[in-house]
């Protein structure tokens, strides 16, 4: 405990007070804290001379000395102590749901899976809200977070190699789509690294939330009205049909779906004569409020030549019900159900769920197409593969694999979607340098860009977006 001496006798300059001062700023730098009450404002008591204009000064002085000296202290980390840095990522890996195994408690499997990471917090375990969250149901993933998080484990990886790297510590929170934005604008407990939307630049950077990045480097970034540099380019997300080209478990010579996508009525007439001959199951469309519903009706508006922004001189505003917006959006909905004969057909459905839950019917041949970013090939893939009966031999893996594009189909149609994720550094950071070297380190490291690439990420950063490591990942040799 501190004791500071009583300053009694302020009614001269030539009292020991600058002596008094020192001490005190002293044992402030020693000690890194210190109470309101011992400040040398609130150690005085009353009628000690508070009328003198000069000896107000000189307290005042003092006490903005040992204001800013203690700020100093606490914004230095302790000698020999590791820098720490923040960041919030999205899932970028597949969820892991392996089953827990018998007599091993959800609690006691996180705690195993986060010492596996010694240079790293995960907040979403050490934080009582979030941990929380583990078990809780999460519409954005269909499934519980916590398998979620057990899947991000190249991630976490790759942040403990770079804290390795760098002497550091690496404190890590799994973010989700629904929730990043609200999370950004609550300023509570802001991270030093965080990826975004790349539509979200424009605003945090208008709002002073951004600091922005050095120039004279290769890496690519992107410029906002208010901020040069705002944020570093890292994921790019474009969005394809994806379709069953036989059903699942048919026959390999089965009649094939190659449908025409240089239009939605092309695609919607080669769907027709698909269904038609072979009675085939829809194509699904979900409707689950997600910010994935924006993203396909804006799809839809793009594609009937409108768009989904608009400005004038007094506002800006969104456009979902002009004609050219409605012009595709009406043409599937007639189109959904044809009949040949008396027999109907459907060739659309709009399941009232979220695209995570229409792809597992998807991939389990529910539906012969979805619409979905181009990750979902890698998923979609490895689902194929380990179906039942798994693969038991190198030979048979090939075959299966092999196998794999005999079933499956992808096209593009024109006015697709296409977004991507940027990496920002926010403006509240203590470790600039560090949480800069983080954002390069996860957009320029090779190994870690290569696994994005070959997941289906697309970075954004990397020579063809990674599609050659996407191709790599999805054909192995027997060798």
């Amino acid at each position: 405990m501190l004791q500071f001496k009583p300053l009694v006798a302020l009614r001269g300059m030539d009292t020991d007070v600058h002596i008094d001062r020192e001490q005190e700023i002293r044992a402030i730098a020693k000690h890194r804290r210190i109470a309101l009450a011992r400040t040398p404002l609130a150690v005085l008591g009353p009628g000690h001379g508070w009328h003198r204009r000069a000896n107000r000064k000189l307290v005042t002085a003092h006490w903005l000395v040992a204001l800013g000296v203690l700020c100093l202290a606490l914004s230095v980390p302790l000698l020999g102590q590791e820098p720490t840095v923040t960041v919030w990522l999205m899932p970028s890996e597949p969820a892991d749901e392996q089953q827990i195994p018998a007599g091993t408690s959800v609690d006691q499997q996180v705690d195993d899976f986060c010492r596996q990471f010694p240079h790293l917090t995960i907040l979403n375990a050490t934080d009582p809200y979030l941990r929380a969250q583990l078990i809780a149901w999460s519409p954005e993933f269909s499934l519980a977070a916590w398998p979620m998080l057990k899947g991000q484990r190249h991630t976490l990886e790759a942040l403990e190699r770079f804290a390795q790297v760098h002497h550091a510590h690496v404190n890590f929170r799994l973010e989700s789509w629904a929730k990043a934005f609200g999370d950004l604008q609550s300023r509570k407990a802001l991270p030093d690294v965080a990826q975004i939307g790349s539509t979200w630049a424009a605003s945090l950077a208008r709002a002073g939330e951004l600091r922005p990045g050095s120039p004279g480097n290769e890496l690519r970034w992107r410029t906002t009205p208010d901020l040069q540099r705002a944020s570093r380019y890292y994921t790019t997300d474009v969005r394809l049909i994806f379709y069953w080209r036989r059903p699942l478990n048919s026959n390999p010579d089965a009649p094939a779906f190659d449908p025409k996508s240089d239009s939605w009525q092309s695609f919607l007439d080669s769907l027709r004569q698909y269904v038609e001959a072979t009675a085939s199951k829809p194509m699904a469309l979900p409707i689950g409020v997600t910010q994935n519903l924006l993203h396909d009706y804006a799809t839809l508006i793009w594609a009937g030549g409108g768009d989904i922004l608009h400005s004038n001189r007094w506002r800006t505003y969104t456009d979902l019900s002009s004609a050219s917006a409605l012009a595709v959006p009406l043409k599937l909905a007639t189109a959904a159900v044809v009949t040949r004969g008396e027999q109907p057909y459907r060739l659309l459905a709009f399941p009232e769920m979220d695209h995570e839950e229409a792809t597992r019917h998807f991939m389990a041949g529910e539906y012969v197409a979805v619409f979905e970013p181009v990750a979902f090939i890698r998923r979609w893939h490895d689902s194929f593969v380990q179906r039942e009966p798994k693969p038991s031999t190198p030979r048979d893996l090939v075959a299966r694999e092999q196998e794999f594009w005999t079933y499956a189909g992808a096209a593009e149609l024109p006015g697709t979607f296409k977004g991507g994720s940027d990496l920002v550094v926010l403006n509240t950071t203590a470790v600039p340098q560090l949480a800069f070297s983080l954002s390069r380190f996860l957009t320029e490291d090779g190994a870690f860009s290569g696994l994005m690439g070959g997941i289906g990420w697309l970075p954004t950063q990397r020579g063809e977006f990674g599609v050659s490591d996407l191709k790599a990942s999805l054909c192995h040799d027997s060798s």
